[in-house]
């Protein structure tokens, strides 16, 4: 009877551990296709095309009972075969999101803001060649020449484009020419063909700012230039650049600049860039002359904020320096802490080797924990857990030690002399 019931309990255990381990390797798969889809939608955006069929093609496979991960698979995959050139296989495509859709129309289906431009284009292609590739398939069923014409409905979403675009190009060279008053005016007919449309943010954008309404401007050209989409980042950026300028935020101005890839537009702003970098040369040295004194820090802060390098220059300059204020520093490195957006991760390294070179450990510590970089578990980030790692190991602190090499190790195999501290039995 005992062996009956010992049986019957190992069977239950058997079972409940299978159940367990089939969930759990359900769940790390579904992530597995999950972050290929992450990646390969990422590589469209970057504009490598050809790298992000990959994973469209295994994520496809691997989230097939998921409707709504499947609709966007097909929409990227299709758009990463248009711009190649693979007009069959993204019509193909097509045709399996309006199946998954449920949909025959096109119009109906959901699309993802910054793929917007894209989508119309595509769409309209489809649109025009749908049932002229229909008939190429199914040569042997009769289908008369009014199957194969654009429907009336199509014609006129055709047609609204072409006007859309005509308009557009039209209000665009009134701002250029700073004709603000017709710009009003055709911003107004836009809004009747297409109103949530991007490139109408964009138009107004550029209206505000000719108008030197320069915060509303900054508000408006921060979607398009987050967006990337119909080609309008560089000038987006270029109005965000001078916008940022004139509302001395010049830390902003800086970054927008560095993003904009034309010639033209980055020539155009060099004059007020080369002023801002004389700027921030001048406020670092008077920083560093005050002792690092709060107030004319935090001012700078903000004046540059999203400048990130900006404690890291102020600490090479003070290291560098013919005298080195340990309290200073200590000060640098509180206020930069509580202004994220200045400092990188060289600066945060950089800090905790200063003192750990002093000797003051505790200090050390607590600068690597305080970083923002600590609340981030990812590769980037690996050297702020390794020298936290060291330095516990230094303080005899063995399981905090041990417990910040384990999170090297799943970051990367081998880093650096991490298997000396995952295998010391001192903890």
């Amino acid at each position: 009877m005992k062996k009956q019931h010992l049986t019957l309990l190992v069977t239950v255990l058997i079972t409940v551990l299978l159940l367990t381990t089939s969930i759990f390797s359900q769940s790390s798969d579904r992530n597995f296709y999950l972050n290929l889809l992450k990646e390969g939608k990422n590589l469209y955006l970057t504009g490598d095309y050809r790298g992000s069929l990959e994973n469209f093609r295994i994520s496809e496979f691997g989230l097939y009972e998921e409707k709504e991960r499947l609709q966007e698979v097909y929409l990227y995959y299709a758009l990463a075969n248009y711009k190649l050139n693979r007009g069959n296989d993204a019509f193909t495509l097509v045709e399996k999101l309006k199946s998954i859709s449920g949909t025959k129309n096109l119009e109906d289906i959901s699309i993802p803001a910054e793929l917007q431009g894209d989508i119309n284009i595509l769409f309209s292609s489809i649109d025009k060649n749908y049932n002229k590739r229909s008939l190429y398939k199914n040569k042997s069923s009769k289908i008369s020449h009014r199957e194969i014409k654009p429907s009336l409905k199509n014609k006129k979403k055709l047609l609204g484009q072409e006007n859309f675009k005509d308009e557009f190009v039209k209000v665009r060279k009134l701002l250029h020419s700073n004709n603000l008053k017709g710009a009003k005016k055709g911003i107004k007919n836009l809004k009747k063909l297409k109103k949530n449309d991007i490139r109408i943010t964009f138009l107004n954008g550029i209206l505000l700012f000719r108008d030197k309404k320069y915060k509303r401007s900054i508000s408006e050209l921060t979607k398009v230039s987050k967006l990337k989409a119909f080609g309008l980042s560089d000038e987006a950026g270029y109005y965000l650049s001078l916008s940022h300028y004139f509302e001395k935020n010049y830390g902003q101005a800086i970054a927008y600049y560095q993003k904009i890839e034309k010639k033209d537009f980055k020539e155009k702003l060099e004059t007020i860039i080369t002023k801002v970098k004389k700027e921030r040369e001048a406020r670092i040295n008077n920083i560093i002359k005050s002792n690092i004194n709060k107030k004319i820090f935090n001012e700078f802060a903000d004046n540059f904020r999203g400048d990130i390098y900006i404690a890291l220059d102020i600490l090479k300059k003070m290291i560098n320096g013919e005298r080195i204020i340990v309290k200073n520093i200590t000060n640098l490195v509180t206020y930069s802490l509580k202004n994220p957006n200045i400092y990188e991760i060289k600066f945060i390294l950089l800090s905790s080797e200063f003192f750990t070179k002093k000797n003051d450990l505790n200090n050390s510590i607590s600068i690597l924990k305080r970083s923002k970089f600590f609340r981030s578990e990812i590769k980037d980030n690996i050297d702020i857990f390794y020298d936290l790692g060291i330095l516990y190991y230094k303080q005899k602190e063995y399981r905090k030690s041990f417990e910040m090499m384990t999170k090297v190790n799943k970051l990367h195999k081998n880093y650096k002399n991490v298997k000396f501290y995952l295998t010391n039995k001192k903890r």
